[in-house]
Parts: C-alpha cells; structure tokens; sequence
C-alpha cells in the first residue's frame, strides 16, 4: 500500500472535530414564526453536535451579533444582506431583539443571481450556439451553460452591478451605453441597464427580483419562497421601521447611528451610501413613536428629523464573512471560556441548558 493521498483528509487529531471546541452562528428567529418549532430545532442541533459529532464544549451565537463584532459594535441594526434572505436586526450590547418584526426578509442574492440570468438569457444562448453543433453536443451545452450561469453570477460580483444614485427606471435609461464583459469561458455578454436594476430590487417596492423571473420562465415557480408574496416594503423602510420599534429615545439614535452592513449582497459598488441617504429621506417623510406609547407618533416627528443616520460597511471582502469574523473576535476574548456549554454540562442539563448559555 502506498502513502495516503495527500488531497484527501486524514483522521488526524487536529482534523477530529471531537476534539474542538465549536462556535455555531444562527440566523435571529422571527418572533411571528412558530416559537416551539425555532426552539426544538435549535435544541437538536445541540444534540447532533454534543452526541454525534462528540465535541467538548459548543456555544451559539446570533449571526446579526456577530456582525456587531466584526464592525467594533456591541450595538446597531444589522442588515444582513445573504444569498437566501435579507434581514434587519435591532442588536443592543451583543443582545438581539426578538421584536415581532425586529427581523424582516427579503429576497436574498440567489434570486438577484436569477433575475441576471434571465436578462442575459438571449445573449448568452446565442453564444452558444455559434459555438457549438446541435446534434452532438447537448451534453457539452448543458455542461457549459452550468458554468456559465456562474460566470454570470461573478460578473454580477466584480463591481460591474452597482448601485444607481437614485431611483432607476430601466426604461427611462434605455439609452444608457452598453458595457461589454467577457466571461472566464469567453462568452461576451453586453450590459446596459441590467447594471443598475439588479440592485434596484433593494429601493423598489415591487414583489422582488423572483416576481419578475417567474412571469418570464415557467421553470422558476418554485423558487425561494423568502420573497414578499405582494408588493413589499424597500429595504430602508424595514430598516426604519425595525429601528422604530425600540421606543427609548437613546437607544434608537444609537441604533440609527450603526447601521451595520453584512453579507455578500451588500458589497454593490454605493450600497452603504444609497442606503444611508434612503433611510434618511424615509425618517424625514415618518414618524416615530417616543417612550411608553404609540400614540405620541405626532408629537416625535421633530425627534425623528433629528435622528442622525450612519451606515457601518467594512471592506468588501470582510462584509463577506461578517460573522465569521465576529465569531473570532469573540471566541479570542479571553473570559470567552466562561460561555461554553461544556459536554458535562449538557450531560447533566440536557439540550435546553443552550437557551441560558447561549440566549
């Protein structure tokens, strides 16, 4: 027998995961959604990790808290801005509020990712036939088209997408010039408007980037079901509204003042600066309800006015991996080892001891 490959992994102690400690990041349950289900699912994951997999000690964090971290924050309202979903978060000193809407989704970048597709769809299809002979290469087509389709997801990623300064109308800016971009295989495909009204999903108040895929393709009904079933609110008015529901005066001019960015989808070249002057321009037309009641809306419009807006946006690449980092920091805190939920403590406590450690 020869020497073991060295591509594939070995059964080495620093590869057992039995023997390491594990951070897990969760994504803040909806209040709205089903609370005993949200709890038993997280209860399980504690004991496929605990039983299954034998690791010592675990801890779970919320994955807007992460954010924080990551951003020199123990406090803010965190735009999650993922692949499936869109969310926003009310955190407070490494809290996440549950509010009953204190996490609203969207659309996530998957559907944005289809929405491109299906705009270039005519270009990219008569590439492919020029190059390629219809009797004997289907398999090969369906083989390129796959890895085209993620070209045109990393052409959507390398800034040729962007924000528009303002409201887009596609067919106000018919006329813009074309863009050509080569793709890794050589497929050129021209952008136009498309550069703009990816993004665009974001400020508009339609049924998002899905709504618009499944009125032009049949084969799509089934996509993400995180999209708004009618016609939504634009992602500062979540924003607005998640900080609104905190009534204490301090605590939602700090929120305002951090807004935290996260996610690949937030890297579009003028996000932050799009959503900054948008949540700025929707506080100036609301208002806000002040201390103990709902009814002083009214009377807290100058307060809402005056509400000073910053939006947090590391570098690209670290908004990527948001709460990756966050977790890093966390875990490198040296009264960190106090938080673990050790393995003698789950033997003894059980799965629900999770939601006291790890709240």
């Amino acid at each position: 027998m020869g020497p073991p490959d060295p591509s594939v992994p070995q059964d080495t102690p620093d590869a057992l995961p039995s023997l390491k400690k594990t951070e897990i990041t969760q994504s803040v349950p909806n209040r709205s959604s089903n609370k005993k289900r949200d709890v038993r699912a997280r209860e399980q994951l504690v004991e496929v990790v605990m039983e299954e997999l034998g690791v010592p000690a675990l801890f779970c964090a919320k994955s807007a808290v992460l954010a924080c971290y990551a951003n020199a924050r123990t406090s803010g309202l965190v735009v999650e801005m993922g692949a499936t979903y869109t969310s926003v978060t009310s955190v407070h000193e490494g809290y996440a509020f549950a509010y009953p809407k204190s996490q609203v989704t969207l659309f996530g970048g998957r559907d944005l990712d289809a929405f491109l597709k299906q705009k270039l769809a005519p270009q990219m299809a008569t590439s492919f036939e020029q190059r390629a002979a219809a009797t004997s290469m289907d398999k090969e087509m369906a083989k390129r088209t796959r890895h085209t389709w993620s070209y045109v997801v990393e052409a959507k990623e390398s800034g040729l997408c962007r924000v528009a300064d303002g409201p887009f109308d596609e067919v106000q800016n018919a006329q813009l010039p074309l863009i050509n971009y080569e793709l890794p295989d050589k497929t050129v495909v021209s952008m136009g408007t498309e550069r703009f009204s990816v993004a665009e999903h974001y400020f508009s108040r339609d049924s998002g980037p899905n709504a618009v895929v499944n009125s032009g393709t049949a084969d799509t009904e089934a996509k993400s079901s995180s999209i708004t079933a009618g016609p939504g609110m634009r992602l500062p008015e979540l924003i607005c509204e998640t900080g609104g529901l905190t009534t204490a005066t301090e605590l939602r001019k700090e929120l305002f003042q951090n807004i935290v960015l996260t996610g690949g989808s937030s890297c579009f070249e003028n996000m932050a600066t799009r959503i900054e002057r948008e949540v700025v321009t929707t506080l100036s037309n609301i208002s806000l309800p002040l201390v103990g009641s709902s009814t002083n809306s009214v009377s807290s419009a100058g307060f809402t006015n005056s509400l000073r807006v910053k939006v947090v946006a590391a570098h690209a690449q670290e908004r990527r991996v948001g709460a990756f980092l966050g977790g890093s920091i966390l875990a490198s805190l040296g009264s960190f080892h106090e938080m673990w939920m050790s393995k003698a403590e789950y033997a003894e406590h059980g799965a629900a001891l999770i939601h006291k450690k790890c709240p």
